[in-house]
């Protein structure tokens, strides 16, 4: 229930877009995440190049690896 309050609360925040990722994205986090830390997943690989593409420069994550990758992590 909370998951689904928190998904609803983001879709409707008016500075959230959905994107879709494309092959670009997912070349570039192959190629990522055959150097990414082990506990970093093939899906993080892909948030970032995906944002990197996009020109996104902060992302909401608490991994510290986020920030190797250039990014601003949020909070």
């Amino acid at each position: 229930k909370e998951s689904i309050q928190a998904q609803e609360l983001l879709l409707n925040e008016p500075r959230m877009a959905v994107e879709t990722h494309e092959m670009q994205d997912f070349h570039k986090a192959t190629a990522l995440f055959k150097t990414a830390p082990r506990h970093a997943s093939f899906v993080d690989c892909l948030n970032v190049t995906t944002a990197q593409r996009l020109k996104i420069q902060e992302i909401l994550a608490f991994d510290p690896w986020f920030k190797t990758t250039g990014l601003t992590t949020l909070p």
